[in-house]
């Protein structure tokens, strides 16, 4: 059973040759040395001066040898801030749980309960805890955001090194377990963004790395017949276009390396992961095979063909090689160019 004393200074008997009995001779304690606290008279205390190295939840814990031990904490003013007699699992230790900020000065008295006298050591521990659910956040391209929740037994805040398109949303700062939500507006370029998130709190520092992705673009542009692949320059010379890197236009569906390119009169045919595409003039025949005689800007795949293997154009016809050794064409066939 805890027994707590009330929050009233006693009138201490005093024990000048022992030194540190009074807020005058106070001791140093320092982070995690233990010092001995020798408890000769009744109702004797020993003081110690602790200043908190960074901003943490600090631990003033005793270990007994005898008697039984009681402590007390106060603030630079000398006023009481909390005391503790047999915390709870400890038996007849104390322990004193408080959140200070780096700098802040406290005096720790250890005494005994009651009249009694004793023997044991105190000591100071920074038992900080802070921890973010995750490292990393990739928001899409649009505008993004999630909620991450903060474990801690500290006061922290958040901070982002890119407020102009990565914010922390809310809260900005708190005490103990939280959420905090971030954001992410739209990235409209072509490239990926990066930023950070800092959580700080008790001497302790989590990160969030946020890799935003690069915008989705498309060029409307109107080809004639140019075929190109995403981030390359076109090359033929027969396209007045430029595919500029890091955008897919609207006359390119292909993302790979295309492997057989034909050209015709005025259309050209493309084999890609044999699937066939189509391109440019359709004329009055159909000779790019999707079904249709009008003329496409943007390929278009032929109908009812797969399995391709090879590929040729001839002025208004095409043909097509499949897998299973057959050869199909069509087109204008006003000189046998399709039997």
């Amino acid at each position: 059973m805890e027994r707590y004393k009330p929050l009233v200074e006693t009138v201490f008997t005093q024990d000048a040759s022992s030194g540190n009995t009074t807020f005058a001779e106070t001791l140093p304690i320092s982070l995690n040395t233990p010092v001995n606290v020798n408890i000769t008279a009744t109702n004797q205390k020993r003081y110690y001066t602790f200043t908190a190295p960074p901003d943490g939840l600090y631990t003033f814990i005793s270990s007994y040898n005898t008697g039984d031990p009681y402590g007390w904490l106060y603030n630079s003013s000398q006023n009481l801030l909390t005391e503790n007699d047999d915390y709870p699992g400890l038996g007849r230790n104390f322990r004193i749980d408080y959140e200070l900020t780096i700098g802040q000065q406290v005096y720790i008295a250890g005494g005994c309960y009651s009249t009694g006298t004793g023997n044991y050591s105190l000591t100071v521990t920074n038992n900080s805890a802070l921890t973010v659910s995750t490292a990393t956040w990739n928001p899409s391209s649009v505008s993004d955001s999630i909620s991450i929740p903060v474990t801690s037994n500290i006061s922290w805040t958040a901070l982002s090194n890119s407020p102009s398109w990565l914010t922390v949303v809310s809260p900005s700062s708190g005490s103990n377990n939280g959420n905090i939500t971030l954001n992410a507006t739209d990235n409209t370029d072509t490239s990926p963004r990066t930023g950070t998130i800092t959580i700080t709190g008790g001497g302790i520092t989590q990160t969030i790395s946020v890799t935003q992705e690069a915008a989705t673009q498309i060029i409307p542009i109107t080809c004639t017949v140019c075929v190109g692949i995403c981030g390359e320059k076109c090359g033929n010379p027969n396209c007045d276009k430029t595919f500029y890197c890091g955008f897919c236009v609207v006359c390119n569906p292909f993302t790979t390396t295309i492997p057989m390119i034909v050209a015709g009169n005025s259309h050209l045919m493309a084999l890609k992961a044999m699937v066939l595409f189509g391109l440019g003039d359709g004329g009055d025949s159909g000779l790019l095979g999707d079904g249709t005689w009008t003329n496409k800007s943007t390929p278009v795949q032929v109908s009812n063909l797969d399995s391709i293997t090879a590929i040729a154009a001839g002025v208004n016809h095409s043909l097509a090689l499949k897998a299973d050794g057959t050869v199909w064409a069509w087109g204008s066939n006003n000189r046998g160019s399709t039997w």
